[in-house]
């Protein structure tokens, strides 16, 4: 019952398991050196310095026992849930507005208009009827 899914491979005859999605992020939670969402997962946490009343707090017994120990409070955007954690933020790098990170950096045609009009010319001289 710890698994959602198992596959079998009849080459290697190997079997691969897949854990429930909530036994997945409970075990992020739980065996990660960085903090991260108890419900959902993610990384991508703030630092609180208070309460936010709008918003819900984590009751699962491990935040309840770290809220205990004055452990800071984080705030998860993607769920809206409130939760204390000791463990530090993950760094992400976030690149400069207007600059593009090296491994999304791509040769850009520019001659693409030019390659289309040459084409439409071609297809017009050919006789096809125009749109």
């Amino acid at each position: 019952m710890l698994f959602s899914d198992a596959y079998y491979c009849s080459t290697c005859h190997r079997t691969t398991r897949q854990l429930h999605a909530r036994l997945d992020v409970l075990e992020r939670f739980v065996f990660s050196t960085r903090t991260h969402c108890v419900r959902c997962g993610t990384s991508r946490v703030h630092r609180l310095e208070r309460r936010d009343y709008i918003d819900s707090v984590s009751h699962h017994p491990l935040v309840l026992l770290l809220r205990l120990t004055g452990a800071p409070r984080y705030k998860c955007p993607r769920c809206r849930l409130q939760y204390h954690d000791w463990r530090p933020i993950e760094n992400v790098v976030v690149p400069a507005p207007g600059t593009i990170p090296p491994e999304y950096d791509m040769p850009v045609q520019t001659d693409l208009v030019a390659q289309d009009k040459d084409l439409i010319a071609v297809h017009t001289a050919a006789g096809a009827p125009q749109d």
